[in-house]
């Protein structure tokens, strides 16, 4: 769990202070007045899966799009892939699915010359 400096947003018309919810807009959750306010509010980032977000607390546990409790930790394991990484990865994964079926062709080829020069032995010894 993550605390974060969030700053509470005052309503103009019955002074109730809470956590917004939306960046400029918002609601009073005691008189239900709608109001805009100008006050900077941080977008929160998820290191993992690269997802911002709006806090609703000022205490984080996990990223909401990808659940990782280690959203704000940066230590190497998880990054984002660069587009170059990502292409590199489908072609390497492309050819190894293609030298997997050829290896699985080449072995039915044997098989069946196999079978084949069993049945020609066969008709021959008959």
């Amino acid at each position: 769990m993550v605390d974060i400096k969030l700053k509470k947003v005052k309503c103009p018309n019955c002074g109730k202070a809470f956590y917004p919810r939306h960046r400029e807009k918002h609601k009073c959750q005691g008189c239900g007045l709608h109001f805009y306010s100008r006050s900077k509010i941080i977008d929160l980032e998820c290191k993992k899966c690269g997802h911002t977000w709006l806090p609703r607390s000022p205490s984080v546990v996990k990223c909401p799009k990808c659940g990782s409790l280690r959203w704000d930790k940066d230590d190497g394991k998880f990054r984002r892939r660069t587009p170059e990484e990502i292409e590199a990865d489908r072609i390497k994964e492309e050819k190894r699915k293609l030298k997997k079926k050829e290896e699985r062709e080449r072995k039915a080829r044997e098989k069946k010359l196999k079978k084949e020069k069993e049945k020609q032995n066969a008709n021959k010894t008959a």
